[in-house]
């Protein structure tokens, strides 16, 4: 009897972007997961074999109001057929949490309180939070007086606390508005 050999070749899942604080599932190779602490991963196939992959689209991390984003994935594209050595590598930038809030406004405030990347919002949208790129910008503007619904009541803004815009992103950060209430008073003669 001859023995007859079947060649196999390496295929590497590697990623980019991530730390150390990256917790949870990166790649999923053929139904395994694979955590930050498990890359690279390489595995054995057969010549003419197949591999599954798939790279999540976000990946959390230990630092509250950090994640990253799945920005690219350099490699074949999934399933791969294995004619030769592989590498794929998912690619990811950080992301940080931006807050944007208020104090001193009550339910009676209308209209817009912050205009956000062009995006105005108002009380009722407040808080309001989205994740952005680090090293991107995010212009911001507080209204300097929000009117009311009640006659005679507005809310003029005292101060904004957290960095001046352009704020450029490279930590989670919450950005605050304060406003004091103002009355109209009238004297009758």
């Amino acid at each position: 009897a001859t023995a007859h050999y079947i060649g196999q070749y390496l295929v590497t899942f590697r990623q980019t972007g991530l730390s150390s604080d990256a917790t949870g599932t990166v790649v999923t190779v053929d139904s395994a997961s694979k955590t930050f602490g498990d890359l690279p991963f390489s595995k054995w196939v057969d010549c003419g074999g197949s591999v599954t992959y798939s790279y999540s689209s976000t990946v959390s991390s230990t630092v509250s109001g950090k994640r990253f984003r799945l920005n690219s994935v350099t490699g074949p594209v999934s399933p791969i057929s294995v004619f030769g050595p592989v590498t794929v590598t998912g690619n990811y930038v950080t992301q940080y949490l931006i807050t944007f809030t208020q104090t001193g406004l009550d339910s009676t405030a209308t209209g817009t309180v912050v205009t956000v990347n062009s995006v105005a919002k108002t009380y009722n949208d407040l808080p309001y939070s989205f994740w952005a790129d680090c090293g991107s910008s995010v212009t911001y503007s507080y209204s300097s007086v929000v009117s009311s619904s009640v006659p005679g009541k507005k809310f003029e803004l005292v101060a904004v606390h957290c960095p001046p815009p352009p704020y450029t992103v490279c930590e989670p950060v919450t950005i605050t508005g304060e406003y004091c209430c103002k009355y109209l008073v009238t004297f009758a003669q």
